[in-house]
Order: C-alpha cells, then sequence, then structure tokens
C-alpha cells in the first residue's frame, strides 16, 4: 500500500490487477482494521516493472484513522520491547537501585503534595514561610538519603567501559528524569535552552535560591538541588569575588579610572550587589561585561541599570557580545 484514505488507496503491486472490483481485508502490519471493496480506477507501470494500481472504496469507507493509530502504536510496542530486551541485558544490582530511587520519590512526591494549603485566602508571607520550611526539611531529608543511594548505583556500574555507560546513564533519566526535572534547575540543566549548561538564567537559579516549581514536591526539588554543595560553592564564589574586587577598589583609589573586566559575565551577581552596597563609590568605575549569549548581556544591564537608579550611584557599563573564541583570535575591541 503506497497510499489510503477513507474512500481510496494505491497500491504496488509485481503483477497486474484484472479485476475491476475486489473485496479484500486491509491489514496494518498483519493487523486486520476492516473489510473493504475496491473498485479499480486507473493502473500503470512503472520503469522497474511493478504497476501501480489505484482503487476507490465502495461500500463502507475505509477507518484510515485507526488504520495510522495502529500503524503508530505498533512501532510504540516494538519500541517497548526493544526497550525491555535492552534494559534485561543491563546489571541487575543496578537496575535495583535505580527502581528503589524511583519508587522512593514517586511515594515522597504524592505524601508532599498531599500537604495542602489556600494560597488564595493566606497572606503571601505566611504561605512563603509555610513552603520555606517544607521545602527546607525535605531538601535536608534529600541530602542525607541520596548520597548514600547514589554511592550505591555507582558501584553497580563500576569497571563497565565508557561506552557502555550511556545504556546506563539513559535508563537512569528513563525511569527517574522526569520526576527530577520537576524542579526548574533541574530541567534547565538537562535540555539546555541556551545550548549549553551554565547559562545565565541558571546561574540565576543558585544565586536566588527561589522556590521554583509548579507543585510543593517540586518545589522541594528545587530547594535540594540549588542547596547543593555544587549551588553554595557558586554563592561562596561570588561572595569572594565580590570581596576581592572591594579590595582591590581600596588599593587603587588614587587612580583615575578603574575598569572591571568580567569575562563570560552571566547576570554578572557579583556587580549586581556591589551597587546594592553603600560603601560602593562608582564614579570612577567602568565596567566590562563580556558573554557569548545576548540576553544575558540584556538582563545584566536592566538589573545593574535599576540599582544604581535605585540607589542613586553612576554607571558607566560597556557591554561585549563576544566569545571566548572571539577574544583568543581576535583579541578585545578594548586594548587597555
Amino acid at each position: 500500500v503506497l497510499n489510503f484514505g477513507p474512500f481510496g488507496l494505491a497500491v504496488e503491486t509485481t503483477f497486474k490487477t484484472k479485476a475491476n472490483y475486489s473485496d479484500c481485508s486491509f491489514l496494518v502490519d498483519d493487523y486486520p482494521i476492516s473489510k473493504i471493496s475496491l473498485h479499480l480506477t486507473r493502473q500503470t507501470a512503472n520503469i522497474t516493472g511493478r504497476f501501480i494500481s489505484a482503487f476507490s472504496i465502495v461500500g463502507d469507507s475505509l477507518d484510515a484513522e485507526s488504520a495510522l493509530s495502529i500503524k503508530k502504536l505498533n512501532g510504540i510496542l516494538s519500541d517497548a520491547t526493544a526497550s525491555l530486551i535492552a534494559d534485561s541485558q543491563l546489571r541487575e544490582r543496578f537496575r535495583l537501585k535505580v527502581l528503589e530511587f524511583k519508587d522512593l520519590f514517586l511515594r515522597l512526591q504524592n505524601d508532599i503534595n498531599s500537604f495542602s494549603i489556600d494560597t488564595f485566602s493566606n497572606e503571601l508571607s505566611y504561605v512563603a514561610n509555610f513552603e520555606d520550611q517544607i521545602t527546607l526539611r525535605v531538601s535536608d531529608y534529600f541530602s542525607k538519603m541520596l548520597s548514600p543511594i547514589y554511592d550505591q548505583i555507582k558501584e553497580a556500574i563500576e569497571g563497565l567501559p565508557p561506552k557502555e555507560l550511556n545504556k546506563y546513564f539513559d535508563y537512569f533519566r528513563k525511569n527517574v528524569g522526569e520526576i527530577m526535572y520537576q524542579s526548574a534547575y533541574a530541567h534547565r540543566a538537562f535540555h539546555k535552552p541556551k545550548g549549553y549548561a551554565g547559562d545565565y538564567e541558571m546561574m540565576n537559579h543558585v544565586y536566588n535560591r527561589e522556590l521554583r516549581g509548579n507543585t510543593l514536591f517540586a518545589k522541594c526539588l528545587q530547594r535540594y538541588f540549588v542547596d547543593e554543595p555544587a549551588g553554595r560553592a557558586v554563592r561562596s564564589r561570588e561572595s569572594y569575588l565580590r570581596n576581592k574586587i572591594k579590595q582591590c577598589l581600596t588599593d587603587f583609589r588614587g587612580e583615575d579610572i578603574i575598569r572591571i573586566f568580567s569575562v563570560a559575565s552571566g547576570p554578572a551577581i557579583e556587580i549586581q550587589n556591589l551597587f546594592s552596597e553603600k560603601d560602593f563609590d562608582t564614579k570612577k568605575v567602568e565596567i566590562h561585561l563580556l558573554d557569548q549569549d545576548l540576553d544575558a548581556l540584556k538582563h545584566s544591564q536592566r538589573k545593574i541599570t535599576q540599582l544604581a537608579i535605585l540607589h542613586g550611584k553612576a554607571v558607566n557599563l560597556h557591554l561585549h557580545n563576544l566569545t571566548i573564541r572571539n577574544v583568543i583570535t581576535e583579541g578585545l575591541p578594548l586594548k587597555e
């Protein structure tokens, strides 16, 4: 069958059709869909010597929608069988640990989402405090419970050649991914809407620690991810860097112009926070931000300008939409 619809179809055969009318069964991958009556309307031979025949369907029309659905369903069932066979070849201990992990998450998801709070009747501060307390407690639980499970999963795949590991990663994501990706941070880290991990919006998740999520459980996951050691290290780095900049500004106080240049600046949170500090004098400060993402530069410009206006500070800000490759091969637009 080359193509079909409710009222006709076209077939390719090795023989010439002799009868003008014929009754037949319409099958999809050997699965019977319906009985149909055909009337031959046109027949031609192609260059390979095969025959293309066009038929109109007389009487009851063909349920084309069911046929297409069965075709799609057969593909789904075939993929499911292939996936089952592939999964059975993975190490049993690994599969068991992943499924235990999944079971824990599903039970917690159902139980935590059963907590109800009327977000319309209660004050925003009350709702925020409620969610803060719940997510902190669950995040702490995750930190203590998940590390041993991660270690057990890691042990279960120890010694595998690198080319085999992707099968195990796929199995983990298939079973746990969509649960974990309820966290806005984890979702962005995996799906990479900007094409790479660590874009400015992902960094904002870590810096701002906002409880983003459609459910209470999703917000618990978000709190867990942004408060893990890696997230805390990012926030500590910002504080460390900001203090270093302030020390440099103190050391070079006599200079006419002090230039701050941030490479791969992202949201430039350390600059934002500097503009929020009372003792940060911006009169002699010239700030340059370089990032390959134009949206990151626009975001930083908007935030820094808003803070400058809010705190009555001068702002001398220059934006450079360049990649690191540009800098290495062509240098910077400014030579100072």
